[in-house]
């Protein structure tokens, strides 16, 4: 190859294509590669080849952005999951934590609007719809999207709740009440903590269904301790 590309420029031959065609090559649609058309630019000039390789850079960076600790409050539906979180985001607020919270949402379900713009391009076709205001912002991906690389997306927050994921990779508080009639759903000894009304063998952590404040005094010290 080196000798055939050294013989293209010393005849001034500078197009790519005259070179490729004395080239044994396989084709591929940049649609098919991971990420797409990121990992096709013309580069024809040296700042054009500059403005690429930092615009690369930063990408990695955000790739490799994993420092973030992730936890998930785990439950069976009816066991007061929600509320308890709600209760709890104020007091790690008050804590000055930034928090990030995502549900996992076992059935198909819709946040746009009939007939509105966004959800004309969504059912156009577009694979994310983007919805962008003074106050706030949001991304729907039109697809079937990986849990962990979506959280991987998520940036400038100091924790990442998850509201399920009972099979993600993530560590898990457990939440559990009697009155449901349900056992645990996970073995107290595989999760970061466990809230419930019972009494709990084999638990380091446990707090009450009531005790919102000592569960966020845990995750400050647990954020705390994963940062350092």
């Amino acid at each position: 190859m080196l000798e055939i590309l050294k013989e293209q420029l010393e005849s001034g031959d500078l197009k790519v294509k005259h070179l490729l065609e004395r080239l044994r090559v396989c084709y591929v649609a940049v649609e098919g590669l991971t990420d797409g058309i990121r990992k096709f630019q013309n580069i024809n000039t040296r700042e054009e080849y500059q403005t690429f390789t930092e615009r690369s850079a930063v990408r990695l960076e955000k790739e490799l952005h994993t420092d973030i600790p992730i936890v998930s409050f785990v439950a069976y539906s009816g066991t007061g999951k929600t509320t308890f979180l709600e209760r709890l985001i104020p007091k790690l607020k008050a804590r000055g934590l930034k928090i990030a919270i995502v549900k996992h949402d076992g059935h198909r379900f819709e946040i746009d609007h009939e007939g509105k713009d966004s959800d004309r391009f969504t059912k156009a076709g577009a694979d994310v719809t983007g919805l962008i205001s003074s106050e706030k912002a949001v991304l729907m991906e039109n697809r079937q999207t990986d849990p962990e690389e979506f959280l991987k997306k998520i940036d400038g927050v100091d924790l990442i709740l998850t509201e399920g994921f009972k099979q993600g990779p993530w560590p898990k508080i457990m939440l559990h009440r009697k009155g449901t009639g349900k056992p645990m759903p996970l073995l107290p000894e595989e999760c970061l903590a466990v809230i419930s009304d019972a009494e709990v063998m084999d638990c380091e952590n446990l707090f009450t269904l009531e005790e919102a404040e000592k569960t966020a005094d845990f995750l400050f010290r647990y954020v705390q301790n994963t940062l350092c």
